[in-house]
């Protein structure tokens, strides 16, 4: 039995009026979105909202200071995956 998915579904032709809105009205929607992702993902717990923005502040106190540099998102990435991929060769030679 197959089924007809059509072509462009719902949340493809949202996408692509919310992408042809002015940036202004696409960081409204953006915000409002990730509003709630994060209740979705705890930060409604104020105990827990409070704990990240004190990790917040404390990393760009960090940086402020110059304790730490920020790195690119490339070279961070790039950093990233090579650990990740020492790691699972470790396991997989153990």
């Amino acid at each position: 039995m197959s089924i007809d998915i059509p072509p462009h579904s719902a949340r493809d032709e949202l996408l692509a009026k919310v992408l042809a809105l002015p940036a202004s009205d696409r960081e409204f929607i953006a915000e409002r979105i990730d509003e709630t992702i994060d209740r979705d993902a705890g930060f409604a717990d104020p105990e827990f909202a409070k704990a990240w923005a004190d990790e917040v502040a404390r990393r760009i106190e960090m940086l402020d200071k110059g304790i730490v540099k920020p790195l690119p998102a490339d070279s961070a990435l790039h950093v990233a995956r090579e650990q990740l991929e020492r790691r699972r060769a470790g396991r997989a030679a153990s």
